[in-house]
């Protein structure tokens, strides 16, 4: 098992579901703005090639709301996302 890692916009909280996955495990990553106020669009983008995102890789959430995503890696090493918000 590798870390999995997790690189996000200033302000942006994260939380992954498991700190270490094997080669085809599924990381679950929340992310949410503490304090926000309006919507915005938070994203998730692979971290490096043989990163892969299942399901949705962005949700338009409504102040301090989680958006939830899914990721795996299809290689082994260290990978990860990174996570955005977008006004």
């Amino acid at each position: 098992e590798e870390p999995a890692a997790v690189a996000a916009t200033p302000g942006l909280e994260v939380r992954l579901s498991r700190a270490r996955a094997g080669v085809g495990d599924r990381v679950e990553v929340e992310a949410w703005l503490p304090g926000a106020s309006g919507r915005r669009w938070i994203e998730a983008r692979p971290s490096r090639p043989g990163v892969r995102i299942v399901g949705p890789d962005r949700a338009l959430v409504e102040g301090s709301e989680k958006a939830r995503f899914v990721f795996t890696c299809d290689v082994a090493g260290r990978g990860g996302v990174v996570v955005v918000a977008r006004e």
